[in-house]
Order: structure tokens, then C-alpha cells, then sequence
């Protein structure tokens, strides 16, 4: 999981623990407990770096900030990386460990800037699953529910995905994040028809938008801010990744 620099709750996620235990409804972890997670923390990050000096080092580079506001883990491109306590504590350090090295995967793969208009969820869901597919290869492993792809002799498949149609058993051994994203897209529930989900993403000059009737791309030219009317220029599928 990762957080856009633009997302409106970004700021919410610096609250100490100590303010939030304050909070009603927020479980208070003890000070033994929270002294043996910043310890395990601490033991996988370095159990990282010994398994993989390049992750390692990004790793240590980012800023650990631990939250109630995430449910699980979370990156943000301020170089933060955001842990929920409660979720920390409920998996084995082989987890975690995989877990850091997903999150500072979203740096190294540069998630944020290769969005470009792309649908946040839509676009966090492809890049977990193509990540973690490379992740896995080299022996991390993940907590069920993670966006884990199995391995079925010598292929990479999701067993199954799930929108205005199933998708079965789809192979991604050679696949991108960006041809893993085209093909969710197009089974994706239009956001106007998820429940506890907000409006579409916001979309500004320079985006590179794609039709989901027509399969068409485009680049974004102008907005008209009275009637939010997006102009662009169509662009040939094959010249895409010239314009991310």
C-alpha cells in the first residue's frame, strides 16, 4: 500500500501514539509489548539488509512512524513508512520482514510517479501483485490476502480476480504493473457503485488517460475548471510509456 503525495489524510497519519491513546476506541498497547516490537522491527530491518543489501538500504533511509490510521503497512513519497501496531504484532518476523520489502519496493519500482492518472487502487492492486510475484521468487514470503500470485509449474498466476466479471487463473509471469492494470481496469466496479469508496481520482494536464469503451489513450491538454471537461490528445498505445 502506498500514499499519494496529494491524499488529504496524509498529515492525519503523523499522531503519535501517545495522543491516540487518548482517543476513544483505540486499544493501548503496554510498555513491555511496545518495547519487544520496536525491537523486532528493528531485528528485521537488519535481517533485510543481510538478505538484500539494495532493499536494506532504502529501507533504512525511510522514516518509521507508527500509526492507528493505517490498517496494515503503508509508504507515502515523503519517505515515511507507516506500521500499524496491532497489525505488526499479529504476523512472525518472516512476515514483516517481507512485508518492508514490499513497502520499499513502491520506492525502488517508483509506483508514484509511474501512476500518472491512473485509478490509486486500481494501480496499488497491479503493482502489489507484479512486486510480490519477484518478491516471492526470491523467497519472501507473505500473509494470506496480500496480492500473493501462486506459483503453478513455473508460472506466476492469480488464481482469481473478481469485478463486473472473474477472471481465472491469469498468468503474469511476463507481465507488467502497467499491462496487469489494463486488464483490471477493465473488470473494475466504477467507483460510483463501491461502497465506502470516494469519486474517481483527480486527473491534471499531463495525465495520461485511458477510454475504458474506446481502449483508447490519451494525453490530458486542459481542464476547464467551471465544468471539469477534460480535453486531450489521443495518443497511439505504443507511444504510452513515453508520455510516464
Amino acid at each position: 500500500m502506498y500514499y499519494k503525495r496529494e491524499d488529504r489524510n496524509l498529515f492525519g497519519l503523523y499522531r503519535s501514539l501517545i495522543l491516540e491513546s487518548n482517543d476513544t476506541g483505540v486499544d493501548v498497547i503496554d510498555p513491555v509489548t511496545w518495547g519487544k516490537l520496536e525491537l523486532t522491527i528493528r531485528r528485521c530491518k537488519y535481517v533485510l539488509m543481510k538478505r538484500s543489501i539494495f532493499i536494506g538500504n532504502v529501507l533504512a533511509r525511510l522514516k518509521i512512524c507508527f500509526t492507528n490510521d493505517v490498517p496494515t503497512m503503508a509508504v507515502d513519497d515523503y519517505g515515511n513508512i507507516y506500521i500499524s501496531p496491532k497489525f505488526a504484532l499479529s504476523l512472525s518476523e518472516e512476515e514483516i520482514v517481507s512485508i518492508l520489502a514490499h513497502e520499499a519496493m513502491h520506492i525502488i519500482t517508483l509506483s508514484f510517479p509511474r501512476r500518472r492518472g491512473r485509478d490509486m487502487k486500481i494501480w496499488n492492486i497491479a503493482t502489489d501483485y507484479i512486486m510480490n510475484m519477484y518478491l516471492q521468487q526470491d523467497g519472501f514470503k507473505f500473509p494470506p490476502g496480500f496480492c500473493n500470485p501462486v506459483e503453478k509449474n513455473g508460472r506466476w498466476i492469480i488464481p482469481e480476480l473478481k469485478g463486473t466479471k472473474t477472471i481465472k487463473n491469469l498468468d503474469i509471469t511476463e507481465m507488467s504493473a502497467n499491462e496487469l492494470y489494463d486488464i483490471i481496469i477493465q473488470i473494475a466496479i466504477p467507483p460510483d457503485q463501491q461502497q465506502g469508496q470516494g469519486g474517481p481520482e483527480k486527473i491534471e494536464v499531463g495525465d495520461v488517460i485511458r477510454d475504458t469503451k474506446t481502449g483508447k489513450y490519451g494525453k490530458v491538454t486542459s481542464i476547464d475548471e467551471a465544468t471539469g471537461k477534460v480535453t486531450s490528445t489521443e495518443i497511439p498505445k505504443s507511444e504510452v510509456e513515453k508520455h510516464l
